[in-house]
């Protein structure tokens, strides 16, 4: 398992948000999982960068663990299914 700390100031986080996930993508994380970020007008970019990159094109649907967790009720980036 490969933890990354992106910090709690928008602006760090948001510069270093693609090099975060281009390592976790290097280390062959077959899952990448992202706390929700705080709500508020700092975060609204970082909210949309994380939306963009877990959009359909980037994301494994094959996964029974990670449909299961799309389906469970509550807030969190949940991109939608191919041909909902």
């Amino acid at each position: 398992m490969t933890w990354i700390n992106a910090g709690r100031r928008a602006d760090v986080y948001g510069r270093e948000l693609y090099v975060n996930l281009r390592t976790l993508d290097k280390s062959g994380a077959k899952e990448i999982l992202v706390e929700e970020v705080p709500s508020g007008e700092a975060w609204d970019a970082v909210r949309d960068r994380l939306h963009r990159a877990a959009s359909a094109e980037n994301v494994v649907y094959g996964d029974p663990d990670i449909a299961a967790l799309r389906r469970r009720p509550g807030p969190g980036l949940r991109p939608r299914e191919p041909g909902a």
